[in-house]
């Protein structure tokens, strides 16, 4: 179990992984269609730094299906 999966260290991230629709840490996938939602959601940040830095967070591996997208949205 990865330490950002573990609910008493990072419930912070849970709860915002639930919120965005992105399901639960270990039970969860996350679909195209959900994803969406989140790089619209991210694009219409009014504040260019805070759009970089929550897109930069969620491409931390930078090996996700949905890398791409996210890095697109730095340059905006």
């Amino acid at each position: 179990v990865a330490m950002q999966d573990d609910p008493a260290k990072f419930a912070d991230l849970q709860r915002a992984k639930l919120l965005m629709g992105l399901g639960l840490p270990l039970t969860g996938t996350v679909v195209p269609k959900q994803f969406d939602r989140v790089l619209v959601a991210l694009a219409d940040l009014p504040r260019p730094a805070d759009r970089d830095r929550l897109a930069r967070s969620l491409n931390l591996m930078e090996d996700s299906p949905f890398q791409h997208g996210l890095r697109d949205l730095y340059a905006i």
